[in-house]
């Protein structure tokens, strides 16, 4: 017991306060970025999303990721986004004003291990949802009814391999902004 309240002791000093750890996203130098970087850009745009901008409508937060074209530091950022999304897009490339910009994050390897986590949890998840499924079918009253583990186990051998491929082809972001 003494270990583990000196434990805490231990932890709780070394935390900051919330207010400490929180930095604004104007108080923060500019990230140094090169062109032909990889990047991602949260901004915050007036209108809903599927009818475009309306002066009725509240703002909402919008990323664009991308190939960086133009970077000058407290003006504007210039963004070509890549991938299917281009496909669909009306302007495939964005300027972003730096007032705007509340979030801007880069590459930072696959993400293979939270695919395969998330590979699990969905087995999990319809594990569970088989046996709810079973209990309103009334498998209680035949006492019948199925493990939810062994339903995650035998699913899991589907899914995990799933999650793992689709972590990989995904990418985890760093905040850098």
């Amino acid at each position: 017991m003494r270990w583990l309240v000196s434990c805490g002791v231990v932890v709780a000093a070394g935390i900051e306060s919330a207010a400490a750890q929180r930095r604004l996203p104007w108080t923060a130098p500019p990230p140094a970025l090169a062109l032909g970087e990889r990047v991602r850009v949260s901004t915050w745009e007036p209108g809903f999303p599927a009818f475009g901008s309306s002066p009725f409508a509240g703002t909402r937060e919008v990323r664009l990721a991308g190939t960086l074209i133009a970077y000058s530091p407290l003006d504007s950022v210039r963004v070509a986004r890549t991938g299917a999304v281009t496909l669909f897009s009306t302007t495939p490339e964005r300027t972003v004003y730096w007032s705007t910009v509340s979030q801007i994050d880069v590459p930072n390897g696959r993400n293979t291990l939270a695919g395969a986590a998330g590979g699990l949890g969905g087995a999990f998840g319809l594990a569970l949802l088989g046996a709810l499924g079973e209990r309103v079918l009334g498998c209680q009253y035949e006492h019948n009814c199925g493990s939810v583990w062994k339903a995650t186990a035998r699913l899991a051998l589907y899914t995990v391999p799933v999650g793992t491929v689709f972590g990989f082809f995904s990418t985890r972001w760093r905040r850098v902004y």
